[in-house]
Order: structure tokens, then C-alpha cells, then sequence
């Protein structure tokens, strides 16, 4: 895999690089991959673009990682609406 990104001019970086394995099982396999003599970490969940996502496909994470932002968000709109005109609140919520 490395020879193929050396090959077409692509750059890697391994110290960012981690792997995830999709499936109901995948907890049971152990698989060992190796780039340019430096071992991938596998992990359980990873953010791509944004979306949370896990092994197994599943959308609870995601959504608390949502609910979670939305929740700071509104405790901060809340707090500061006594302080400010609608139009200066519109502008916050956008």
C-alpha cells in the first residue's frame, strides 16, 4: 500500500493513520497492519467529515455527539438572551 501512494505522488500520514473493521464480529479478529515498519491502531470508532461512526454501523454515538454541541449551544443562547436585542439573537442562533 505505501509503494502505491510513493507510486502516484500521494503522501500518508502514518502518525494520523488508523484502521476500523465494519461488521457484527470484528471484535474477534486481530489483524496486524504494518506501514512503512510502523504498526496501524485499530479503533472502535472514528470521525469522518463529521459523522461519528463505529464498528458496527450504529448511529448512538453520533447522535450524542449531537446532542451533546446542541446542548452547549442552547445553554449559551439561553444565557445570553437577556443580554441582547432578537436581532443580535437570530444572528447567534444562524
Amino acid at each position: 500500500m505505501y509503494k502505491w501512494f510513493c507510486v502516484n505522488k500521494l503522501s500518508l500520514n502514518i502518525a494520523k493513520t488508523n484502521y476500523i473493521l465494519f461488521g457484527r464480529y470484528t471484535h474477534q479478529q486481530d489483524v496486524a497492519i504494518i506501514i512503512n515498519n510502523v504498526t496501524i491502531q485499530r479503533v472502535q470508532a472514528i470521525t469522518f467529515l463529521g459523522v461519528l461512526t463505529d464498528e458496527s454501523l450504529n448511529w448512538k454515538n453520533h447522535i450524542n455527539m449531537v446532542k451533546s454541541k446542541l446542548s452547549k449551544v442552547a445553554s449559551v443562547i439561553y444565557k445570553v438572551s437577556h443580554c441582547i436585542d432578537h436581532s443580535s439573537m437570530r444572528i447567534l442562533y444562524c
